[in-house]
C-alpha cells in the first residue's frame, strides 16, 4: 500500500524529474610538439586558461567544473553561467553550487577554489543567453574556452521553450565567441540521439530537421496554441522536442565551422561515474536512472521496450574526462597555422561517446536482470513494495502490468477518502508512467554508432593524460560499476545510508512474503468467484 509517507517520496522524486550534407568529421592527431612527456598534456595547456562553462548547474555541468578544479589546479578562472535567485548573494551561490559529498575531494587538493570561480547572472531561454552587456565584454576580453553544456534535457518540453534553451542559445553564444580575440576551442555538448531516426549514426553531420533560422522565425511568430498544433509536424520522425532540437543546433555549428575552432562531443545516455569523484555518483533521476530508483522502491513495476535492444549506457565521469580531453584537442589544432588558416566542415571533430562497439553488447533486458540481482543485496528500508519490475515487449502484457501496477493506488486512496484526506495517489502513479513513457522510444529502437573519433583521441594522449583523463571503457568492470552505481543511487538520491543495510534487507524480505501472500489471495479470490458465477450461470 502506498502510506503518506511514501506519497511524499513520489512527489519528492517527480519534482525532481521536472526541474539533450554527408560531410565525415576526421580526428587529425595533435603534433608531437605540443607533447610534455614528464606529466600531463591536458593539464598543461589549461595552466592559465580562462573557461566559460554553460550547464554548471546540472548533473554533466557540475563534474566538468569540479574534475578542472581538482586536476588542472593551474586554470585561471572558470566562469560559471547560473541563473539568479532572488535573495541569494553571489557568495552563498557559490557555496550553493559546490556544496555535497561530490565537491568534497576537489575542496581537499585545492581549497583556494573559489577564487578561480566567477558566476555570471544568465539565462539560457533569454536573449544573449540572459548576460549583461558587461559579462559579455568580459567574455570578449578574457575567455579561452567555451563548454556549451547548458541545454533542457526535458523530453516533453514545450518546442517554444526548447527552440530558445537548445538552439537559440546556441547561436548567441557563436555570435558573441566570433569577437572573442582570444578564443581557442568551443565545445558543444550535444546527444548521441541528435539523429535518432537513423538507425546507424556516425561522427559526422546530417541534415536537420529544420532549419535554424526557420524554427527561430516559427517559435517568434505563432502563439502558443498555433505552436503546439503544428509541433507533431514538425518534430515528423523526431520523438521529442530534446533531440529534435539538438539536431538543429548542430546544423549552426556546421554553419559556423570555417569561422571558430569548434568541435561536438556526443554522449549517449550518461548514468553514474565509475569512480570521480565517488565511484557510483549519481545525483540526478533523469532518463534511467528515474526508472530505476523507482523501480527499486517497488513504485515502478513494469515499462515499455524491448528487452534485447541495445543498452547504450555511458559513465558521466568518462564522458567528461572525454569532454576535457577533446577541448584541448580542439586546441591545440587550432594553433597549427596550416589548420586554422583553412578550417572547413571536414575538420570539425564529432565525438560520438557510446557504448564501445568491440564489447560484448548489453541489452535493456539483461541489465535489469543484473540490477535486481545486485540489488537484493543492497535493499532499501525506502521500499514500498517488493522490487520485482520488468521490460515488457508485448504492449497488452504491459497495459495489463500497468493495471495491477497502480491498482495499489485506488486502494489508497480509497482509505485516503475514507479517513478524509487528500486522494492523489492514483495522479501520482499515472503521472510516473506518464514521465517514463518518454523513456519508451528509446527503450524499444536499436542504433549502431561510429566511436572511431573518440577511440582514436584516447589513443593519442600519453600515458599521464590517459590515467587522469581515462575514458577508454574497455577495462571497466561492469559488475562493480553497476553495483557502485545502485549504492549511490540508494545513498544520494533515496538518502538511505549504508548503516540500514541489514535493516533494509530484512525490510524487504518481510514485503517479498506479503507480495507472494497477496498473489495467492487474490487468485484464492478469483478461483472461488470463477466458480461463484459458474453455478449461478450454468
Amino acid at each position: 500500500m502506498l502510506d503518506r509517507k511514501i506519497l511524499l517520496l513520489s512527489e519528492k522524486f517527480l519534482k525532481m524529474l521536472d526541474a539533450n550534407d554527408k560531410e565525415t568529421s576526421k580526428v587529425i592527431h595533435v603534433n608531437s610538439e605540443f607533447e610534455c612527456e614528464d606529466g600531463s598534456n591536458i593539464v598543461q595547456y589549461y595552466n592559465g586558461k580562462t573557461i566559460f562553462l554553460t550547464g554548471a548547474t546540472g548533473f554533466l555541468g557540475k563534474l566538468i567544473f569540479e574534475k578542472i578544479l581538482r586536476t588542472c589546479k593551474g586554470v585561471k578562472r572558470i566562469y560559471i553561467l547560473v541563473r539568479p535567485k532572488k535573495g541569494v548573494n553571489i557568495n552563498d551561490r557559490i557555496d550553493q553550487l559546490f556544496a555535497g559529498p561530490a565537491m568534497d575531494k576537489m575542496k581537499e587538493v585545492n581549497p583556494n577554489f573559489k577564487d578561480q570561480v566567477s558566476l555570471v547572472p544568465g539565462d539560457l531561454v533569454l536573449p544573449y543567453l540572459g548576460m549583461s552587456e558587461e559579462s559579455i565584454q568580459t567574455f570578449k576580453d578574457e575567455v579561452n574556452i567555451v563548454i556549451h553544456c547548458g541545454a533542457t534535457v526535458r523530453f516533453d518540453q514545450k518546442l517554444r521553450e526548447a527552440a530558445y534553451i537548445n538552439v537559440r542559445s546556441v547561436r548567441n553564444l557563436l555570435d558573441i565567441s566570433k569577437e572573442t580575440n582570444g578564443l581557442e576551442s568551443i565545445l558543444y555538448i550535444s546527444t548521441a540521439y541528435s539523429h535518432c531516426p537513423r538507425s546507424e549514426i556516425g561522427e559526422e553531420f546530417y541534415d536537420p530537421p529544420i532549419k535554424p533560422d526557420d524554427l527561430l522565425k516559427l517559435v517568434e511568430m505563432l502563439d502558443e496554441k498555433k505552436l503546439k498544433e503544428i509541433t507533431p509536424i514538425l518534430l515528423d520522425e523526431w520523438p521529442n522536442t530534446y533531440s529534435f532540437t539538438k539536431a538543429v543546433a548542430e546544423n549552426l555549428i556546421k554553419q559556423e565551422s570555417e569561422n571558430l575552432p569548434l568541435a561536438i562531443v556526443r554522449p549517449s545516455i550518461v548514468t553514474g561515474s565509475v569512480k570521480e569523484p565517488i565511484p557510483g555518483w549519481i545525483d540526478s533521476i533523469y532518463g534511467p536512472t528515474g526508472v530505476l530508483v523507482f523501480g527499486m522502491l517497488g513504485i515502478l513495476r513494469t515499462i515499455h521496450g524491448d528487452p534485447d535492444a541495445k543498452c547504450d549506457l555511458v559513465p558521466a565521469d568518462f564522458v567528461v574526462n572525454c569532454i576535457i580531453a577533446v577541448a584541448y584537442q580542439t586546441a591545440k589544432l587550432n594553433q597549427i597555422p596550416a589548420i586554422s588558416s583553412i578550417r572547413s566542415h571536414e575538420i570539425t571533430p564529432i565525438f560520438n561517446y557510446c557504448y564501445p562497439p568491440n564489447l560484448p553488447s548489453i541489452t535493456w533486458g539483461s541489465y535489469l536482470a543484473k540490477i535486481k540481482a545486485l540489488g537484493y543485496t543492497i535493499d532499501s528500508t525506502r521500499c514500498v513494495w517488493y522490487p520485482a519490475g520488468e521490460v515488457r515487449r508485448c504492449i497488452y502484457h504491459f497495459k495489463i502490468e500497468k493495471f495491477f501496477n497502480i491498482l495499489p493506488a485506488y486502494v489508497a486512496d480509497l482509505v485516503f477518502k475514507i479517513m478524509g484526506r487528500e486522494q492523489k495517489a492514483v495522479k501520482l502513479m499515472e503521472r510516473l508512467f506518464n514521465t517514463t513513457s518518454v523513456m519508451n522510444y528509446f527503450l524499444r529502437n536499436k542504433w549502431t554508432f561510429t566511436t572511431d573519433n573518440t577511440q582514436k583521441l584516447f589513443k593519442t594522449l600519453n600515458s599521464k593524460d590517459k590515467n587522469l583523463f581515462d575514458f577508454n571503457m574497455d577495462a571497466i568492470d561492469f559488475e562493480s560499476y553497476t553495483r557502485d552505481y545502485i549504492l549511490a543511487m540508494r545513498i544520494y538520491i533515496m538518502q538511505d545510508p549504508l548503516e540500514t543495510l541489514e535493516a533494509g534487507r530484512r525490510h524487504v524480505f518481510k514485503l517479498r512474503i506479503i507480495y507472494y501472500i497477496s498473489w495467492i489471495v487474490l487468485f484464492a479470490i478469483l478461483y472461488m468467484l470463477y466458480h461463484f458465477l459458474s453455478n449461478v450461470f450454468m
